[in-house]
């Protein structure tokens, strides 16, 4: 009688723990239409000064588009078999560029521009940064790395994107007749 009276407590815990380890936790949320999901800020205070005086510097000159994902502005070569394809295209998928600058007349990406603080010195971040540049420069996009900072300088913002775009716009122009 006794061994029947365990058999059935455990088999009650046994129930019981797959009723609650199988439940899914989305269920309990998503019924009453309520997901688990906050408003977060875009960008970190560091990135909404620069962003002010990058705004500043390039009037109406270009676009500015934060928080891009990588994978949104470069992709694989679509000649790769589909499964190298994919393994290229899962490199970019979660990695993103702090701000890009859009040409408002064709909406093409001219400029990338990453904004580097002390994480960037770590082993694992540096190796992301150098895979961001190469894909870029292989991808025909330029960019720049700044250093975080705790003010940002219009002129010398309008400075470095001028020295950088400057060369590219002689290149892409087509000789007048």
């Amino acid at each position: 009688m006794q061994l029947i009276f365990i058999a059935v407590i455990i088999l009650l815990i046994i129930i019981a723990f797959i009723y609650l380890y199988s439940k899914n936790p989305e269920d309990n949320h998503s019924k009453n239409g309520i997901l688990p999901y906050i408003k977060k800020e875009i960008l970190t205070k560091n990135e909404q000064m620069f962003f002010t005086s990058l705004a500043k510097a390039i009037c109406s000159e270009f676009l500015i588009f934060p928080k891009v994902r990588l994978w949104d502005i470069i992709d694989a070569k679509k000649e790769l078999p589909k499964k190298e394809k994919l393994k290229y295209q899962n490199k970019i998928k979660q990695k993103h560029i702090d701000f890009i600058l859009i040409s408002p007349h064709d909406y093409s990406v001219v400029l990338a521009i990453e904004l580097d603080d002390t994480s960037h010195n770590k082993p694992q971040v540096i190796k992301n940064d150098l895979f961001k540049n190469q894909a870029l420069k292989n991808a025909g996009i330029p960019l720049v790395r700044l250093q975080t900072q705790k003010n940002y300088s219009t002129e010398k913002i309008k400075q470095i994107i001028s020295d950088l775009i400057k060369p590219l716009q002689k290149t892409t122009q087509t000789p007048q007749k």
